[in-house]
C-alpha cells in the first residue's frame, strides 16, 4: 500500500497538538492531585443528617476532628462537672470523630452508616470533577484551534489578496 494517504498535519496544527498534550497533562495532574477520596472529604453535619435515624440514636456527637471533640467534651465537664461521657470515640479516616453509646455492635452499625453516607458523598464528587476536567481539559484546546483556525484563514486572505486582487 504505497500509495496509502496520511492525513498531514501542517506547523501550526503541530503546534496546537504539543501545546494541548501539555495543558492535558497538567490538567491531568492537578484533577489527581486533588482526586476526592474518603480520607480528604471533610465530616459535615448533612453527612449525620443522611444516616438512617435508627442508627442516629445511637450517636451522642459528631465532630471534624479530635480537637474539636476534645474541646466540646472539656467545656460540658467545665458547665456541670457531673458529666461524664461514658460512650466510645470513633475516629475515622476523614479525621472526624464519632461519639457512640452501646456496644461494638452499634458502633459498627453506625460507623458502617456514616462510612456508606461519606462514600456516596466522595462517588458524587468523583462524579462532578471527571465532567469538571472534561471540560477544564477540552475546551481550551478547542478554542485554541478555532482561534489558530480563523488567524490562518484571515492570513489567507491577505496573501492571496483578496476578492478584488484582479481589479
Amino acid at each position: 500500500m504505497a500509495n496509502e494517504v496520511r492525513p498531514r498535519l501542517n506547523g501550526w496544527q503541530r503546534l496546537w497538538v504539543l501545546v494541548s498534550a501539555l495543558y492535558l497533562v497538567l490538567v491531568g495532574g492537578l484533577a489527581y492531585a486533588t482526586w476526592p477520596t474518603f480520607e480528604t472529604t471533610w465530616h459535615r453535619q448533612e453527612f449525620i443528617d443522611q444516616m438512617p435515624g435508627e442508627v442516629r440514636t445511637h450517636l451522642n456527637g459528631a465532630y471534624a476532628s479530635k480537637y474539636e471533640a476534645d474541646r466540646e467534651a472539656k467545656e460540658l465537664s467545665t458547665k456541670s462537672p457531673r458529666i461524664v461521657y461514658d460512650g466510645r470515640q470513633k475516629i475515622l479516616p476523614n479525621g472526624a470523630v464519632l461519639l457512640v453509646t452501646g456496644g461494638e455492635f452499634k458502633e459498627f452499625d453506625v460507623v458502617m452508616a456514616y462510612s456508606a453516607v461519606v462514600d456516596a458523598e466522595v462517588k458524587a464528587e468523583r462524579w462532578k470533577r471527571v465532567g469538571f476536567v472534561a471540560l477544564l481539559g477540552i475546551a481550551p484546546c478547542l478554542a485554541l484551534y478555532a482561534f489558530g483556525w480563523a488567524i490562518a484563514w484571515v492570513y489567507r486572505g491577505f496573501r492571496s489578496g483578496g476578492p478584488s486582487a484582479g481589479v
